[in-house]
């Protein structure tokens, strides 16, 4: 049971870290927007490399990452078909007729429409997720300062009674 403890509290100390309100609000909007890239494959290394420079917590933004993941595969197709309207053509990735256009074209010229598709689901992904990205870091961070503060207050408030509980002794 001890052992126990002792492991839940470092994990406790990992996830939380000396984390600002500010780094944890970085870390997690960047990995929102990093989970949501349309494109699989890369994410964690990202992380990492963002990580070091910008002093964030790692093993949050990984267990988040893993958390966030299935939305990357909800929000492909509307990424797609967002970006493909930007351009104001039509997709053939979400078309049955792919599957054969596919077959008869050969491999090349269906990794050139996979690739253009991609394309534009990146297009989708930068004019949609990285704008609520934005907000979520400040909405989040408002939050946490506001958070932090109460909860100081409360910290504090327990202190000075059991300061004056002392005293009267």
């Amino acid at each position: 049971m001890n052992y126990l403890k002792r492991n839940i509290q470092k994990i406790k100390t990992t996830f939380k870290g000396s984390l600002t309100p500010h780094q944890l609000a970085l870390s997690c909007s960047l990995t929102l927007l990093m989970t949501l890239f349309p494109f699989y494959g890369f994410t964690i290394l990202v992380l990492s490399a963002l990580t070091i420079p910008l002093r964030l917590n790692l093993p949050l933004m990984i267990a988040l990452n893993f958390l966030l993941e299935p939305l990357r595969f909800m929000l492909f197709v509307p990424f797609l078909k967002f970006g493909v309207s930007v351009f104001g053509i039509e997709s053939h990735l979400l078309s049955s007729e792919f599957f054969t256009i596919s077959l008869d074209r050969g491999i090349i010229e269906t990794f050139h429409i996979v690739s253009n598709e991609i394309f534009y689901a990146i297009v989708g992904w930068l004019l949609l997720a990285v704008p609520f990205s934005v907000l979520v870091f400040y909405g989040l961070k408002m939050f946490l300062k506001i958070y932090g503060k109460k909860r100081q207050t409360v910290v504090f408030k327990d202190e000075l009674a059991n300061l004056e509980i002392k005293n009267e002794h």
